[in-house]
Formats: structure tokens, sequence, C-alpha cells
């Protein structure tokens, strides 16, 4: 019943993204009518069903309710030049020389009135503050930024599930010396962190962040690079210790009250997994983890007995009743999922694996074959990517990671008595060096890295409903109504997927990929190879690499895996660092761009990695062509030339299924202007320099005559791009302007007989007509 129960508040919370709460509400309470005259007909006694249906109304009251900004006290003050005091509510976390805090609000002030509000707010700033100490800020207070794509990370929901609403720009700061005192779990939590952050990072290094990952939980240490390695071999997610921290608190628990009753130290470990759940409320596997082993203590202690279903059912529904945004929270979701194919699969794979004698073996070749395979959907869902060695990182790192737990209290000790580490230190010493290389070691076996496309949401539904098969058909309830009906389900599901996939064959796919103010641009062809054009980067004063934190996982979102041709337009930032991902991390066959700018460091980057990894690179001339095995069509317009290097840009077309875009880079009207007469008709344009009027003349448009434009460009650009006398031109030649920075990603399909559809992520929003 409480499965039941829970099913039915998830299935609340989910719908609020195809309905509103008020279209759930009404059509519940159809439903309890409905049901309850039924009953009364029938005299029956099933008026549980109500209690379902309620469940589905309350969860998704209680979602509209947590994800409205109307219930932020900081509502009133949206998008307005305010002043705030509080105090540095959280550890913070830093990227490059830039720290991201969250402040916890006292007040705030707008004009001459003051609001007193109790709420969080994400500030960034290249001002070091510490942790709990007083602050003031003045800046525009703006919404969390949406998501810009399909690949995008959802920091809205993300930051939703943790109370937060809001940012503050860092205009002014003002703080003082003072840190504020609070005798909460957490604020007592949060100064061990920081001690032991300050202790373990005096090592230096990644291997200092590795043990602050471990001991704290926290991992905002590392170098970009090994966090790049971390994530491509599944690494970064054994860097979550809670499961052996609370394994640890139980153990100690039953050594130190060996001697006291059953009942006293059942009550000891309930108190003591709580007290962890709420110092380290941050860590949302840990809450879990450590309610589920209180609630199946008192559970045993009350019914004699525990079942394990109803445990996790009843602590999920609790922790989503207080925050049912927990439901869009990746590592809440993986935690609850896993635990729950652990419990239905470990008995069936347990016994399969009888043939082998030890226990202990058995038991090792069981984790990695639930904990390897239990998470592929998931894990190509969330990151488009898969490990196999994933299930062998859990038997790795478990074993180091306790040895350093274990360690770590001696190795304080040894600090505080002689200001310096011995035996504990060499112990921990030699456990992180292991667990160093271990990624290393991983990422250069063969398959440590499989990019996968993103399933659907209903695949993933479908081969988790494939592990209920597996346990029925186990226990010999393959002729159980339950186990048939699922059964079909997951067999026309997959059916569906294959068909869908067939179905699609034989489409040119044009996507323009929302990388902010820069160009990046995928086309995967009917014969299936994949080109890139561009890739999208950042701005002249800005870190941010959209290259690397969009594109990248865009085209492994979709399984782009193999890269059969990169084109580079030219060598600016924001065209390029995409590329450069590209070649990094996914196998690129050949690389084409211009012989121009030959000292930037970008081409050199790209022609160094192109060595490394023996990758062709091509140099075009004008009226080069290449032909695809699909019949798709390269040719080459302008390879550039000397006059500017925005001019430098490659200009060509691509035609495929009869289909022909012109793709311009950031070429000017010199360059227009210089090949006019080697323009024709074409499908669609993608706009050059993001629609300024540097680009785009009066008789460049009127000779190629575009149906389509699609302008790349970033929102609130400080360039005021694009041009309004741009887009009344394209508008005039009758071309249907579309804009990423309002559309979000752009993508084309072409059939093979010639039918052209479109899509955006945000469709809903009108573009400039």
């Amino acid at each position: 019943m409480l499965f039941k129960l829970l099913i039915a508040f998830l299935s609340g919370i989910i719908s609020l993204n195809f309905l509103s709460c008020w279209d759930i509400c009404l059509f519940v309470i159809c439903l309890t009518i409905s049901n309850s005259i039924v009953m009364l007909i029938l005299k029956s006694n099933k008026h549980y069903r109500n209690l379902i249906f309620l469940s589905v109304m309350l969860g998704a009251m209680l979602s509209a309710y947590s994800g409205s900004y109307e219930s932020c006290g900081l509502y009133p003050l949206d998008d307005k030049f305010i002043e705030i005091s509080g105090y540095v509510y959280d550890i913070p976390t830093q990227n490059k020389d830039r720290y991201t805090y969250i402040i916890k609000t006292d007040g705030a002030r707008y004009k001459d009135k003051t609001y007193y509000v109790n709420e969080f707010v994400k500030l960034n700033t290249d001002k070091k503050l510490e942790y709990s100490q007083n602050v003031g800020v003045r800046g525009f207070l703006t919404r969390i930024s949406d998501k810009m794509n399909y690949s995008d990370f959802d920091y809205v929901s993300y930051f939703k599930t943790n109370g937060i609403f809001y940012k503050i720009s860092d205009y002014e700061i003002a703080t003082d010396n003072t840190l504020r005192k609070s005798f909460s779990l957490r604020h007592f939590a949060n100064i061990y962190k920081n001690r032991v952050s300050k202790l373990v990072t005096g090592l230096g290094g990644n291997e200092g962040a590795l043990l602050n990952a471990v001991l704290t939980g926290s991992r905002n240490y590392f170098s970009p690079e090994y966090e790049d390695i971390l994530r491509k071999t599944s690494t970064l997610r054994m860097l979550y210790p809670s499961y052996l921290h609370i394994l640890m608190i139980v153990g100690t628990i039953n050594i130190i009250f060996v001697f006291f009753s059953k009942k006293t130290k059942d009550y000891a470990k309930i108190l003591f997994v709580i007290i962890y759940a709420l110092s380290f409320s941050a860590n949302f596997s840990g809450i879990k983890l450590g309610l589920v082993i209180a609630v199946s203590t008192i559970f045993i202690r009350k019914y004699g007995y525990l079942h394990y279903p109803d445990v996790l059912s009843l602590v999920l529904l609790v922790l989503l009743f207080f925050n049912p945004l927990l439901a869009y929270n990746t590592g809440f979701i993986i935690s609850a999922v896993m635990s729950w194919v652990f419990f239905m699969l470990r008995p069936v794979i347990y016994q399969r694996l009888k043939f082998i004698k030890s226990f202990t073996a058995r038991n090792l070749l069981t984790i990695y074959i639930i904990s390897s395979l239990g998470i592929l959907p998931l894990s190509a869902y969330f990151y488009s990517t898969v490990s196999i060695y994933s299930g062998l990182l859990n038997i790795l790192y478990f074993p180091l990671i306790f040895l350093i737990l274990v360690s770590f209290p001696i190795l304080y000790l040894e600090f505080m008595i002689f200001s310096k580490a011995y035996f504990a230190g060499y112990m921990i010493s030699g456990a992180v060096y292991i667990m160093h290389k271990i990624p290393y070691i991983i990422d250069a076996l063969p398959f440590s890295e499989i990019v996968l496309a993103r399933p659907s949401i209903i695949t993933v539904v479908v081969l988790y409903l494939l592990v209920i098969v597996i346990k029925d058909f186990h226990y010999g309830h393959r002729y159980f109504l339950r186990t048939q009906i699922i059964s079909c389900i997951v067999i026309g599901g997959l059916i569906s997927s294959i068909v869908i996939s067939f179905a699609s064959s034989g489409t040119t796919y044009i996507n323009f990929v929302n990388v902010g103010h820069g160009d990046g641009c995928y086309i995967k062809l009917p014969d299936g190879e994949n080109i890139i054009v561009d890739g999208g980067g950042s701005e002249d004063y800005s870190d941010y690499d959209a290259g690397k934190e969009i594109f990248l996982p865009y085209l492994k979102a979709d399984g782009a895996y193999r890269i059969d041709l990169a084109i580079l337009s030219h060598y600016h930032k924001d065209h390029c660092l995409g590329t450069i991902a590209a070649l990094k991390n996914l196998n690129v066959q050949a690389v084409m761009m211009p012989d121009f700018m030959s000292d930037s460091e970008y081409r050199k980057e790209i022609e160094a990695i192109a060595k490394e990894k023996d990758i062709e690179i091509v140099y075009p001339q004008n009226g080069d062509k290449i032909t695809f095995e699909s019949g798709a069509e390269i040719e080459i317009i302008s390879a550039g030339n000397s006059y500017s290097e925005n001019d430098s840009s490659l200009v060509f077309t691509l035609t495929s299924n009869g289909f022909t875009t012109l793709f311009t880079g950031d070429a000017t009207k010199y360059t227009e202007y210089k090949n006019l007469d080697k323009f024709t008709d074409i499908n669609l344009l993608k706009v050059a320099h993001h629609g300024s009027d540097t680009s785009t003349s009066k008789e460049f448009v009127e000779k190629t005559m575009p149906e389509y434009a699609v302008i790349s460009v970033g929102e609130d650009n400080s360039f005021l791009l694009p041009d309004n006398k741009i887009l009344r031109r394209l508008k005039k030649a009758g071309a249907y302007v579309m804009q990423t920075n309002k559309l979000g990603d752009i993508r084309f399909e072409i059939s093979k007989s010639g039918r052209i559809s479109y899509k955006s992520y945000y469709p809903d929003t009108q573009d400039w007509r």
C-alpha cells in the first residue's frame, strides 16, 4: 500500500509538467466521487483507491506550491536593484577565481522600504568570504537562469530543491569580521567541514581534494582536468561517502554499547543516524539512508520483521512530502531507484551465482553486476554516458574509503598532539594515492566511457519494469496477471523504440545548439554520419566554456560519439571551444578549418590535439566539394581571406535530401560582395556574426532568398544583437527568422521525401517574424 501511495504521490508531482495543478485536482476529485459511488453501489470496501487518488492531488498541490516563486518571500523584489543583509549559510564552492555562496537573508531593502525576509540567495563573486560571515550585498535580484537547451543542467530545479529561488549580482559587497553563531546541527557540521577542509587541503592538489571529498562530501577542489577524468570514468559518483559514514556510526554504536541492552543500542542507533542525516542535510542520499536505518530499526522492534519496500516507500514519502521537488533531484532519484533495484535483484542474482562457493566472492560479484547494470538506464538518461567499470569502482573504492574513515580520527589526534602525522598519515596517504590513480587506470581501459543517446523517460521506465519481470519469472510468477501486463508493456515499449528508430532513418537533422553568444551546429546525415560546425565558447571577457559545458553534453546526449567531420569556421573564442572539447573527448575523424590566423592560440591547440590523436586536418580551397555516403554534399564558397579576422571564416553550403543550408561564420559584407556571383537560392541561412549589421547585406539576402534564417546569439548580450535592420531585411525577403536566445535549441528535420519540419527547445515562445 505504501508503495502505491508513493507512486501516486510522485505521479501528482511529475504530472505538473503536463497539466496545471487545478486540472489535476479537478480530475482527482471527479475520480474520487466516481469511485465512492461505484463502491457504494457494489457494497465494496475498496475505498483505499480514494486515498491513492488524493495522494496524486496532494503531490500536485505541494509541488506547485514548493516550485512557485510566489511562495518565496523575495518575490515582491523580483528583478529589482536591492540591498540584502544576511550571512554565508554554507561552505562556498570555487571555480577558478570565482566563488559561489548561499546567503541566508535577514532582510532586504528596496528604495526606502524594508522587507524582513528569511530566504536563501545565490551569490557569485570574486571576493572571498568565510562561512557564517555577516555580509551585505547590493545588486540586481534575478531568478536562477532556466535551462538554455536540451542538454543543459537544470539549475532551476537543483536550486529550488535546496530552497533557493533567486540570485543577486555583486555590484557592491560589505562585510564585517563577525561570524554568525548558531546552535543547529547543520551549523556544527559545517564548522567540522571547514576545519577538515583547511586541514586536508594543506596536502594540496587533487589528492587533498579527494581526501576532502571522502571526509566531508565536498567536491569543489578538484582541478578541471582531473574532474573531467572523474566524470568520464563515473568515479565522481563514488565520492558520496554517506553510506560508509553511516555504517561507521552504526558499527561504532554496536562496539560502544556492547554491554547495554539491545533496546538501548537500538535507540542510540536511531538517534545518531538521524543526527547525521539532519547535520548533512544537503546530501539527500545520506538523509534517505539514515532515515531508512532508523525506520528499519523501529519496524523490527515493533513488528519483529522488516519489509524493505514499505520502509523505503515510507521514507521517500516523508521526504517528498516536506520537499516535493526532490523528485527532480538527480542524486536523490539515482539513490532511490538503485535501493529498489538492489532489493529486487539481489536474491535473484545471488542465487544464480550459487556455483561460486565463496560467500565473499559471490556477494562482491552480486554487487558488481547489480551496480553495473542497474544504473545504466539512469546513467544514460542523466549523463548520456555509461561505464562498464562502475561496479568495479564500488568494490575498489569502498575499502579505501573505509580505511580513510577509520584512520582519520587517529590522524586528527596526531596533529593536535604532535602537529605532525605519523602512522595514520601513512595509511591515509597510501589509500588516497591509490584512489587518485584508479581513475587514470580506468580511463586507459577500453570502453571506460560509452556515449549513448539519451533515452526517453518512457524507455527508462520500461527498462526498470523489466526488473519486476525478471524477479517474477525467477520466483515462478510468470502466470500472474501483473507479470503478464508488465511483460506486455516492456515488450511493447522496446518494439516501439525500435520502430521509431527505423522510422527516423533517412532523415537529415540540423541542430543549432543554444550556446549563448556563439555558434554551434550539429548535423546528423541520413546514413548516420555526424558533422559539427563550430561549437560555441564564450565572449573574450568570460571564462565560461559553453563548448565544454553545453555543446559537448548536447553531442553526447544524441549519442554522437563518432564525429566524421568537425568544421571550424574561424578561430574566435565564441566559435571554437566546442570544437576543441569534441576533439579532446570524442572520436573525431577529420577537422576542416581555414588556413588563416596562424598565430591564434586556438588554432595551435587544435593542430596539437589533431597531431596527438592522429586526426586528419583539411585546409580547404574555394570550390572544394566533399560528398558523403548518404549523398549529402558540402561545397566551399569561400575558404576565407585576410581582409579581417571575421572574413577568414569558411563560407560553405551543405545540401542533403534536397535541402540546402548556407553557413557563414562571422564573414562580413566584404566576403559577401566578393563571392556574390557564387550564391544561389537556399533553404536555410545561418546568419553571419550573430545578426550584426557588419554582415547580411541587402544584395546578399536578395541573391540567396532564404526560406529560414537562424541567428545564434546570446540573451541580453552586450552588443545588442541581432540588429533590427537585419531582422527587417530578412523578413522582407520572406525568411522566417529564428533566434536561439528566444527559442533555445532549434532543430530542422528533412525527410528523405523532402518534407521539412522544425522545432525548438522553447516551443511556446513566439520568435520574430
